[in-house]
C-alpha cells in the first residue's frame, strides 16, 4: 500500500476504505524514533557547548592564577632558601636575635604558602598537584625550622641543632622545594609575559 493510502486513505468511512492501521502504527514508530533522534542530537550538541565552556572558563581560571602566583612563588622561594641556609649552617647553634629574624621568615613563608595553596585549587589537575607537593614540603621544612626559632626550652634547641643529620635533612628538603616552586615561578612568568607583552631580561652582560 503507498503511503498517501495509508495516511489520507479516504475521507469518510465505508466499504471502500480500507485502513492499514500496521502501516499506521509503523509511520507512527518512524517519527517517534526521528523525535528521539533529534532529542539525541540535541542534546549531543548542547553537551559539546558545556564541555567547551568548562574549558575556556579553565582556560581563563589557568590564566589568572598564574598572574597572581608569579610574585607570591618568588617570595617564597626566596624566604625557604634562606631558611634552609640557616639549616644547613654548622657551628653554634642560633642565638636569640638570629632566632627571631628566623622566625619573620617563617611568618613571610607560611604566608605566601597558604596565599599559594589557595590559588593553586584554581588550576588545572596536574599542576595544581605539582603545586600542592611543593607547597607542603615548603610547609613541612617551615614547621621544623620553627622548633629551632621558637624551641620549648633551650634544652630542645640544643638536642635539634646538634643532630645535624636531622637538620641537614631539612636543608634537603628546602632545596627541593625551591626548585619545584622556581620551576613553577618559571611557568607563571611566562604567562604574564604573554598578556603584559613584557620582555624578560636575560641578565646577559652587555658589550
Amino acid at each position: 500500500m503507498h503511503l498517501a493510502n495509508v495516511v489520507v486513505p479516504c475521507f469518510t468511512l465505508g466499504h471502500g476504505c480500507h485502513l492499514d492501521w500496521t502501516a499506521i502504527s509503523a509511520i507512527g514508530g518512524w517519527l517517534g524514533a526521528a523525535a528521539a533522534l533529534g532529542a539525541a542530537l540535541v542534546a549531543l550538541h548542547l553537551a559539546g557547548s558545556e564541555r567547551k565552556n568548562r574549558a575556556a572558563q579553565q582556560v581563563a581560571a589557568n590564566k589568572f592564577a598564574m598572574l597572581a602566583l608569579w610574585p607570591r612563588l618568588h617570595r617564597a622561594q626566596g624566604d625557604l632558601g634562606k631558611i634552609g641556609h640557616v639549616m644547613d649552617k654548622d657551628g653554634d647553634a642560633p642565638d636569640a636575635g638570629a632566632r627571631d629574624e628566623l622566625l619573620l621568615l617563617i611568618d613571610s613563608l607560611e604566608a605566601e604558602l597558604k596565599a599559594i595553596s589557595a590559588l593553586g585549587v584554581s588550576l588545572d589537575t596536574a599542576p595544581s598537584e605539582r603545586l600542592a607537593a611543593a607547597v607542603s614540603i615548603a610547609g613541612y621544612v617551615a614547621r621544623q625550622a620553627r622548633r629551632i626559632a621558637a624551641p620549648e626550652n633551650l634544652k630542645m634547641l640544643q638536642m635539634l641543632w646538634y643532630a645535624p643529620a636531622v637538620r641537614k635533612s631539612w636543608a634537603d628538603d628546602a632545596r627541593t622545594a625551591v626548585a619545584q616552586l622556581l620551576t613553577f615561578a618559571s611557568e607563571a612568568e611566562r604567562v604574564v609575559n604573554a598578556v603584559s607583552g613584557r620582555v624578560a631580561p636575560t641578565y646577559r652582560d652587555s658589550k
